[in-house]
């Protein structure tokens, strides 16, 4: 989930689990450029990896995204294995890979090395 300066996030439905009252994993999912399409995404707290919470919270959440007849898509990093095999379990498929994306417009953590290419 993604967050502005204000604290607002585009984040519009959210799935947690709690351990003891604590927040240890959330899903949550964001409207896209496309009508009808919101991007999934989660998080787990380091100690409570490898349970299968993260499976659980995708499934949850992409249960209810279609029951409301919205199409959910899933992005994961080329270099996040544990968060593509959540996806793989879940359902979600690979259809695109966009590992340098952002490179050249300037918000990329490769803006330096860019900066110096002639």
């Amino acid at each position: 989930m993604e967050f502005a300066a204000d604290g607002s996030t585009p984040t519009r439905a959210v799935c947690i689990i709690k351990d003891r009252g604590k927040v240890v994993g959330a899903a949550g999912a964001a409207a896209s450029s496309v009508e009808g399409m919101w991007e999934v995404g989660v998080d787990v707290l380091e100690g409570y990896r490898n349970a299968r919470l993260g499976t659980w919270l995708v499934r949850r959440l992409t249960k209810e995204l279609t029951d409301r007849n919205i199409l959910p898509f899933y992005s994961a990093s080329v270099t996040n294995i544990g968060s593509q095999m959540v996806a793989s379990r879940c359902g979600y498929i690979p259809a695109w890979v966009d590992t340098f994306g952002t490179t050249l417009d300037g918000s990329s953590v490769y803006q330096e090395i860019v900066s110096r290419m002639t």
